[in-house]
């Protein structure tokens, strides 16, 4: 049983191994799986990563005055009689001045109150003021804001943020995920009636196109540096289709690094009541080349069941390191027709080979080829390589044919075993010999692990919860990709013989990330549940491109846009999603868990990740999902979820490793 000495003295056991042990690289698996898990690995569209919201965020650049004083004047469109406005800067605003639309002055003291916006997943947050106003006029208002200084660069000195309590809502998509240096790069936008339609997949809602009066796309780039463009429906210049209501806009991505995109749609409603909405879509622009010749070399060896591939490269970035491969893999039967076989991928590298400039190595397992009844010649489809941290794909091939050298084939087929259920090393590789049972290594235990941009591990506090032996990962006040933060965590966890994970938000999907990426000791884990999470954005968070709008935050991790989770999602096994147990919590009797992030999430939430979000399709959910009154950290209107007793108690018991 873990008590609090027992509990430092593994830590302090630990910290003294990470000074001793030198890690090694991560061992990739050679992934695969049957031919009836294709269409889930199909590469997303743009539209599986929109987003919806009611708000619009405006830049404030306080101008200085002749006697000294620092002042920001706006006029803007409200369309509900409920409406909230807060500030979100780097300078702080020393008072606000309001005028409704009937040029009144409104007394602000009775409508406001003290808000945080939480910027990590244990409560570390920024503090400012929310304005709450019911039953008041519609129409266009005027703010004055008066600051203390002015950062005195183009980057703006804080971020007005007015949402209105109405079914007029804006949807934004990224126009495309190829954002590879030199692309054409932007965003595609509408308005619709959420009191009518939900966003469903890829299924965008019937839109109100032609309420829309004003479509811009403002763009800051990785220099900080913004660029103002006219969004058009007219099927040119990056639109699509004239006239179908989607607004769009784009531009040629020439600098590598981090963009934001904001859609800024004006319209007037059906009464003549004006309205604005923004959107933003956050996106990284990369630079690694990488063409592929057209053909693929099929090395067979008489002593083994694998046949290693190589995808001959004529040009790549020697920067390149790990890229995330996919192919489909096709043969024939004995009447000549052509059978699917099954799919291959994991993480792989460019390799130099004599002869060649580079290949990329994937791996057939022949037992396969035998389920599937198949014969040569064998060719690859949907082929595709993309980067690991962003999921760009960065060279692809609809079809390419392998041509098998060495041992002949037909003879190796002939001599295997009948094949009558899929293995893990079939689905994964050849297990690497590692470090099983070592004396340096500490027990079997489950390793408990924080989420995005933490200060601290929430569940060290409640070590008394968990009665089975306990690590508590920590890598704080990081914004890392899921992939990233997965080599983090296997590094760590190459420290114990075996274990489980319990991750709170980001630290789900990095255990999942591992677990299908690379080997380690979670895979000698008997348990039926190797990974348990509770409050993982699966499918992403509204609110996750905000991230780089509040001060003192992390960067924007865009592995939790639901752009950038749609990207993810569609690399992650469904054997994988089997081992994952998951939970997620709402708030409770209408009181919502953070006022101020409610102004930008979809509801139902936790404070942080919405429900919409929540579900990782192929796991297995809590059967109280989703649990009410606890939200998604601390200092909000309900309990921390990661402080449930009763749920970590129940981690404890399904996540206690045994082998």
């Amino acid at each position: 049983v873990s008590t609090q000495s027992t509990g430092d003295m593994k830590r302090l056991l630990l910290t003294l191994l990470l000074a001793t042990i030198v890690f090694s690289a991560l061992t990739p698996k050679r992934r695969a799986g049957p031919p009836s898990e294709f269409s889930s690995h199909i590469y997303p569209s743009p539209e599986a990563g929109s987003t919806v919201e009611t708000a619009a965020v405006i830049e404030v650049f306080y101008q200085k005055s002749s006697d000294g004083a620092y002042w920001w004047d706006h006029y803007f469109p409200i369309d509900s009689q409920t409406w909230q406005f807060t500030y979100l800067g780097e300078i702080a605003p020393v008072s606000f001045q309001l005028t409704d639309p009937q040029g009144q002055n409104v007394d602000l003291s009775s409508h406001q109150q003290p808000a945080t916006f939480p910027f990590s997943d244990t409560g570390e947050s920024y503090k400012t003021t929310l304005f709450t106003f019911t039953n008041s006029l519609r129409g266009t208002y005027h703010i004055r804001i008066i600051g203390s200084s002015t950062r005195s660069s183009s980057l703006p000195d804080g971020h007005l943020v007015i949402s209105n309590e109405s079914p007029i809502t804006i949807l934004s998509h990224l126009q495309t995920f190829d954002t590879r240096l030199n692309q054409e790069v932007g965003i595609v936008a509408t308005i619709f009636d959420s009191s009518m339609y939900t966003l469903n997949g890829t299924n965008l809602p019937p839109n109100l196109g032609e309420h829309i009066t004003k479509a811009e796309m403002e763009v800051i780039l990785p220099t900080g540096q913004e660029v103002e463009v006219t969004m058009n429906d007219n099927g040119i210049m990056g639109d699509k289709l004239a006239n179908d209501g989607l607004y769009s806009a784009t531009i040629k991505a020439t600098i590598p690094g981090q963009y934001r995109a904001r859609a800024w749609i004006e319209g007037t409603a059906d009464d003549g009541t004006p309205f604005l909405r923004t959107s933003d879509q956050v996106f990284s622009v990369i630079n690694h080349p990488l063409s592929l010749e057209g053909f693929g070399i099929g090395y067979v060896t008489p002593n083994k069941d694998q046949v290693v591939i190589d995808i001959i490269v004529n040009h790549f970035d020697p920067d390149l390191n790990l890229i995330k491969a996919y192919s489909e893999v096709w043969g024939f039967d004995s009447t000549g027709k052509e059978v699917p076989i099954c799919w291959i991928g994991g993480y792989t590298e460019v390799s130099p080979k004599l002869g060649y400039v580079g290949v990329i190595s994937l791996e057939l397992n022949l037992n396969w080829v035998s389920l599937a009844g198949a014969r040569p010649p064998f060719v690859l489809k949907n082929l595709r390589f993309e980067d690991p941290d962003f999921h760009i794909v960065l060279a692809s091939a609809s079809l390419m044919k392998i041509n098998l050298l060495g041992f002949d084939i037909a003879q190796k087929l002939n001599s295997m075993k009948t094949v009558t259920e899929v293995t893990e090393e079939m689905r994964m590789g050849v297990r690497p010999s590692f470090n099983i049972s070592s004396a340096k290594l500490l027990p079997p235990s489950i390793i408990a692990s924080h989420g995005y941009c933490a200060g601290a591990n929430p569940f060290k506090a409640r070590s008394s919860d968990f009665t089975c032996n306990i690590g508590f990962f920590e890598d704080l006040q990081k914004a890392r990709s899921h992939f990233a933060f997965s080599q983090e965590l296997g590094k760590f966890g190459s420290n114990y013989e075996s274990f489980t994970i319990v991750g709170h938000s980001q630290g789900g999907p990095a255990a999942v990330t591992l677990l299908d990426g690379f080997w380690s000791a979670m895979d000698i884990t008997a348990n039926t549940y190797l990974i348990l999470s509770i409050g993982s954005p699966w499918g992403g968070c509204s609110g996750a491109s905000w991230s780089g709008l509040i001060p003192g935050g992390c960067s924007v991790v865009e592995d939790l846009t639901p752009s950038g989770a749609a990207k993810w999602l569609n690399n992650v096994g469904n054997d994988i999603r089997s081992k994952v147990y998951y939970a997620f919590t709402r708030e409770k009797d209408n009181k919502q868990c953070n006022s101020l992030v409610n102004l930008i999430l979809y509801k139902p939430n936790d404070g942080t990740t919405e429900e919409r979000y929540a579900n990782l399709s192929g796991a297995n959910p809590a059967s109280d999902n989703p649990k009410a009154g606890w939200c998604h950290t601390t200092d909000m209107a309900w309990p921390a979820q990661y402080n449930d007793g009763v749920r970590n108690n129940n981690f404890n018991a399904l996540g206690c490793p045994h082998k």
